[in-house]
């Protein structure tokens, strides 16, 4: 084999000696192109925390219902008062949570049972008293901070109502069911703002249902004075046409279990039929037009739009 086969390499005189002279540049320089650790690199106990400090800190406990300051940043929150995240940081306003409208369930009627079970207590101890029954033990107990709870208990009478059965059919007397001196010694059975039904009980939980969950959002009406007009038999502040409406309302807001005697979504179709038939758009009372508010609610939960929007244009 000729020499000529092969072509000459020119040595590199200046790289070589660099790299003769300083093995660690020549290392760097060759890798310096490649940012990645070689292989089988372990990070040191500085790279880590570095790496780590790096990642987006999440709070162990993260809620549905963030504060207003981890909303406007669109960060995780807590739901600790005030939160991590503005504790650790210098916060221009304070740690606040607004009440959400789809507030779950769940904490609403666990409230109320709480409010129930403390109405019940306090109702024990007026009637102690109302009975001069032990009145000075019961006003220094009162004074030294003592508990409902441990009051009742004392005065030896039950302090707890089962309140996870009781149901608003169960109570003792309804706030819209007129007493015969009311109603000037007619019978209460009589119908009189709504021939759907005659049940009390039904109609007291329907109304429940409203002013649990309607009312509170579209206050269309005041509920105590249509109270007052509904047990006294008064047109100033209730009408068939409102009672009819706000029972159709109702209808769709009630939860259906084993045992329902009733059947709901056929009452809530009576219930909106007989309001339709007792509207109309000439009529300038006020519960005329309030029970067209209601109907143009009744109409946008049952997904007609045109009619709710002309039921809107009504009551407007």
């Amino acid at each position: 084999m000729s020499s000529s086969n092969f072509r000459k390499i020119r040595p590199s005189f200046g790289k070589s000696s660099a790299s003769a002279s300083n093995p660690s540049q020549s290392t760097s320089e060759s890798t310096g192109s490649d940012p990645r650790p070689p292989r089988g690199h372990k990070d040191t106990p500085a790279e880590s925390s570095a790496s780590s400090s790096k990642r987006r800190r999440l709070p162990e406990s993260v809620t549905r219902n963030a504060c207003l300051n981890c909303k406007k940043a669109r960060a995780k929150c807590d739901g600790n008062k005030p939160c991590k995240r503005c504790a650790t940081r210098v916060e221009t306003s304070e740690c606040i949570y607004e009440i959400h409208i789809k507030h779950p369930k769940e904490e609403l009627v666990k409230q109320i049972k709480e409010l129930r079970a403390k109405d019940h207590m306090t109702e024990q101890i007026l009637q102690a008293l109302s009975t001069n029954e032990k009145v000075p033990e019961i006003l220094e107990r009162l004074r030294n901070g003592d508990t409902y709870d441990s009051i009742v208990e004392w005065l030896g009478r039950s302090p707890l109502v089962d309140f996870e059965t009781l149901s608003p059919r169960e109570s003792h007397h309804s706030a819209y069911e007129p007493s015969d001196h009311e109603m000037g010694g007619v019978g209460a059975s009589k119908p009189f703002w709504t021939k759907v039904t005659s049940d009390t009980a039904i109609l007291d939980h329907l109304f429940q249902l409203y002013f649990a969950w309607i009312h509170p959002v579209h206050t269309l009406f005041s509920e105590g004075r249509f109270a007052e007009s509904y047990g006294r038999r008064l047109e100033s502040y209730c009408s068939s046409a409102l009672v009819n409406s706000v029972c159709a309302l109702a209808c769709s807001l009630h939860s259906a279990v084993n045992g329902d005697e009733a059947n709901y979504e056929r009452l809530g179709a009576e219930f909106s039929d007989t309001a339709r038939k007792s509207l109309e758009p000439d009529d300038s009372r006020l519960t005329t037009i309030q029970a067209f508010a209601v109907m143009h609610l009744v109409d946008c939960a049952r997904g007609n739009a045109l009619r709710a929007a002309a039921y809107l244009r009504i009551s407007t």
